[in-house]
């Protein structure tokens, strides 16, 4: 997602290192200067956003994921202290071409402030990259209980029946958040989702004529770790979200599962950091390939939106894609809060990594891997991508107006030749409620020319929030942006 959620707290800094914890909701970018302000603005209370201050406030951005429904102002970068500060942070969030900030989702007015977060302890080393497997063709899968499969067939993806198959659908956000925001440092969460996940509500997502629901999840809330409540996080988080899936299934509906919250160390993971971090993600991905090995219904997103930029790293002469598909040192991480980024010294796993784990517990299912730039620069992908043995790999876009890469021309140079090669998901998709939506007018019907998967953002009832797809959980569009994504897939197949 691309939109910081900011929760407003009595205290505007978190203890040491962690700043108050926020959410990112939105795919997870993030701002550039102007979007920065316009945070800052709404933060103080002299913004023209509408931000709010109360405990539960989604400040979304116009580009990337929805607002959640709490997460706390952003601010400028700020040095940080201690024995494991790096070199010196930016003193504004890095560039980003992104649209202004949406309006801020219903705030949540009943609950608690959230405390300071516990003090972040320096990460371990990462273990060394894993070696490359040697490629072999994309097996068979075996259907899921709801008789649902797919498998990558050259730039493809297809069914049990050697059908094409295009992911169409939408995200389902809050198990990225709820989890972590509110409470108290050793006990923190207030819920798992944000709305119903029963069968009729799944199945109103069924009845845009969709097939697939992408499921943002949070590295800290699936491990059980960091302080994250019980009641939320660990056994109960896995049962909650593997009982979600099923039902998805029940309806007919193909699943995503991303990584979309994470941070290093004891840093908790109340936003989305440049890279998975290699503290915890690798555990991550192997709890959750186990988990979900036996479901070829499910399709892993290895990491919702990566970006990076130089002054992030570690070297200050390294290679970002390098970073992307190998791991480095960054010396910053985001805390989704107040100050927009802490300075600490940690590591980053690797794309390649991340594949190989998944491989090596014996999960065949399909992978999506986001480019760079919140998943919106595909320019460098091809000549990055990830070795898997099976051949079973995705690239993961994301597109907003407002970003690079938001014009046809860019399309056709950047991300066409990538379809050519290899099945291209969409993983958010957004465009304006408040106003006309006009850039889903052209993209939309531009992907299907191509045989593009694509999966809008987000369904949830935010009432003020700019990309939200939603204005109830019985399925009704939003004015603009929902209505026509309704109709482009009700018109597709009538």
């Amino acid at each position: 997602m691309r939109h910081f959620h900011s929760v407003g707290s009595t205290n505007a800094l978190m203890s040491v290192p962690v700043a108050l914890l926020a959410l990112v909701a939105f795919g997870c970018s993030g701002p550039d200067p102007q979007q920065a302000q316009e945070v800052l603005s709404a933060a103080s209370g002299s913004g023209d956003q509408g931000a709010q201050t109360s405990p539960s406030v989604p400040a979304a951005s116009g580009t990337g994921d929805a607002g959640s429904p709490s997460a706390p102002a952003i601010g400028p970068d700020a040095v940080g202290s201690g024995s494991d500060a790096g070199p010196a942070v930016d003193t504004a969030p890095p560039p980003n071409p992104v649209a202004p900030m949406a309006d801020a989702a219903p705030a949540k007015s009943s609950d608690p402030p959230v405390p300071p977060m516990p003090e972040a302890a320096p990460p371990p080393k990462p273990a060394a990259p894993m070696a490359s497997a040697t490629t072999s063709p994309s097996p068979v899968p075996a259907p899921s209980a709801a008789g649902l499969s797919l498998r990558v067939v050259g730039n493809h993806l297809v069914d049990a029946s050697a059908t094409t198959v295009r992911l169409l659908g939408v995200n389902r956000s809050g198990q990225e958040f709820k989890c972590v925001q509110e409470g108290s440092a050793t006990s923190l969460g207030w819920g798992i989702f944000d709305g119903p996940t029963d069968l009729a509500s799944v199945k109103a997502i069924a009845s845009w004529h969709a097939n697939t629901v992408r499921i943002p999840l949070n590295e800290d809330c699936w491990l059980g770790i960091n302080g994250v409540n019980p009641s939320y996080g660990g056994a109960a988080y896995q049962a909650a979200i593997a009982g979600y899936v099923s039902t998805i299934h029940q309806a007919g509906l193909y699943v995503i599962l991303d990584l979309h919250w994470n941070a290093p160390g004891a840093v908790v993971a109340g936003s989305q950091q440049p890279l998975p971090d290699a503290d915890h993600a690798v555990d991550f991905w192997k709890s959750v390939a186990k988990t979900f090995s036996s479901d070829q219904a499910v399709v892993f997103d290895l990491y919702n939106e990566p970006f990076l930029y130089g002054t992030y790293m570690q070297s200050s002469g390294g290679d970002p894609w390098d970073c992307w598909l190998n791991g480095c040192g960054l010396n910053q991480y985001m805390t989704g809060g107040n100050p927009y980024t802490q300075a600490y010294a940690w590591n980053t796993v690797g794309m390649q990594t991340l594949v190989n784990t998944i491989r090596a517990v014996g999960a065949t299912n399909p992978l999506m891997v986001g480019g760079l730039a919140w998943a919106n620069d595909l320019s460098e992908w091809l000549t990055h991508e990830p070795k898997d043995p099976l051949n079973a790999i995705i690239a993961s876009w994301h597109s907003y107006p407002g970003e690079t890469c938001d014009a046809a021309s860019c399309w056709t140079s950047t991300v066409a030749p990538v379809a050519l090669q290899v099945p291209v998901v969409t993983g958010e998709i957004g465009d304006n409620v408040a106003g006309a939506a006009t850039y889903v007018d052209s993209l939309l019907p531009w992907e299907d020319a191509h045989g593009i998967s694509y999966v809008g953002w987000t369904w949830n009832a935010w009432g003020d929030s700019s990309n939200i797809l939603i204005a109830d959980y019985t399925g009704t569009p939003t004015a603009n942006f929902g209505q026509k994504f309704h109709d482009h897939l009700v018109g597709l197949n009538p």
